[in-house]
């Protein structure tokens, strides 16, 4: 999603008309994405007229009444945004609060049931029976000395209390858990590097962990001397190798919130999940009904679902090379010695990583959409796209430019 930071970025200190008006369809495409809507194209349009047919100076055109709605109509947006995020935080916490006490609520449970399993000896010898029934004499012996003692051999049996796929679908959940750590220092490495190498480096989990369990976690810089104190890294595992490496959080801000925002889910879940399954070993073993385990199950695949639509969310930030000057390109790139003004896409997933090769064939570029005399349409597949200077339009005493726009299939 664009924001006000990036629009702002766009909007040029030149005074020179040609560079300005070339400008222009990239801060309104800015501009509609913050917005959601084309409501300031009047405006933009009123700009570029004024700019053409002299009645607007390029020294003025950011004083004028039209830039002035346009800016204030952004920050009203971004205002909105702010709100929005403000209520979510609160239904967080909110959410927080109920999961702490419903988690008190069955430890309370669980101390009732051992108190009446310790004050009616009848009971106590009637579920003995039971479980003499269920278990051959050495596992019920064991039984008897601890929870230590006697949870490794019903472990054994667990599969006749959870399908294999259920099992299967607990130990991935676990290998998934996202850590947050803090460090004085930049964690290392910031290239991807064997993971061999990695594994026997300082990290902020220790050292000579195995990295593919620490895949995806964060780490926050807090040390005072620090230039990036503040800012958190990823830690990611290249698509293709067994290498590693530290990759900045882009929009970190926005990343904090929702890592907070995932440990309280994980522990709520976590939490809860350990408290239900301990009644779960109690009622299993004096033959009650496991049904909770299907509700367990249940909630497993839920999270799982909701984790995955975040994954398919992404953010397209272009960054422009070169520009417009009495007809020519200025400052752009150059392909084979032909000047261009380049245009990248920069593709981010809901994490922060950017995703170049997922992203690289999903993205179209279109050039004077529409045309059909010279300079007429042309198409463009890839994270990058050029355009030369024949491609310019020329009408009539009109200033030199071309128009683009960015689309994806994601």
């Amino acid at each position: 999603m664009a924001t006000v930071l990036q629009w702002q970025s766009h909007v040029t200190d030149s005074t020179d008309r040609d560079t300005i008006l070339g400008n222009i369809d990239f801060l309104e495409s800015f501009a509609g994405a913050i917005t959601g809507d084309d409501s300031l194209h009047s405006n933009f349009e009123s700009i570029r007229k004024k700019l053409k047919d002299g009645t607007l100076k390029p020294t003025d055109w950011k004083s004028s009444t039209d830039f002035q709605t346009i800016t204030t109509k952004l920050t009203e947006s971004s205002s909105g945004k702010i709100k929005e995020l403000d209520d979510g935080a609160n239904k967080l916490i909110k959410r927080v609060g109920d999961a702490e006490g419903d988690i008190k609520s069955q430890g309370e449970r669980l101390d009732t049931a051992e108190g009446n399993i310790t004050s009616h000896g009848t009971r106590l010898t009637t579920a003995e029976t039971t479980l003499k029934k269920k278990l051959d004499t050495s596992t019920f012996n064991s039984f008897k000395t601890g929870y230590s003692s006697w949870k490794s051999a019903l472990d054994k049996k667990l599969p006749s209390f959870a399908s294999a796929s259920e099992l299967e679908d607990v130990r991935t959940l676990i290998n998934k858990e996202v850590s947050h750590w803090t460090a004085e220092k930049t964690p290392s490495p910031l290239k991807f590097t064997a993971a061999a190498t990695v594994k026997a480096l300082t990290q902020p989990w220790g050292k000579d962990e195995d990295p593919e369990r620490h895949a995806d976690d964060l780490c926050t810089v807090i040390g005072e001397t620090q230039t990036d104190k503040g800012v958190s890294y990823r830690f990611v595992k290249h698509p293709t190798e067994d290498t590693y490496k530290w990759l900045k959080v882009i929009d970190n801000d926005g990343i904090l919130a929702l890592n907070k925002h995932n440990e309280f889910l994980q522990q709520y879940d976590t939490d809860k999940t350990s408290q239900q399954a301990d009644i779960n070993d109690l009622k299993e073993k004096f033959g009650t009904s496991s049904s909770e385990l299907t509700e367990i199950n249940n909630k497993i695949r839920e999270d799982r679902r909701k984790a995955e639509e975040r994954d398919k969310q992404y953010k397209v930030v272009v960054t422009t090379k070169g520009y417009i000057k009495d007809g020519v390109i200025v400052n752009g790139g150059s392909n084979n010695g032909t000047p261009v003004i380049v245009h990248t896409a920069h593709v981010y997933d809901n994490f922060g990583n950017e995703k170049t090769i997922e992203a690289r064939n999903k993205l179209t570029w279109t050039i004077n959409k529409g045309r059909k005399t010279a300079p007429i349409e042309k198409n463009v597949t890839g994270l990058v796209c050029e355009v030369t200077q024949d491609q310019f339009v020329q009408d009539g005493t009109n200033p030199h430019y071309y128009n683009i726009e960015l689309n994806s299939n994601f």
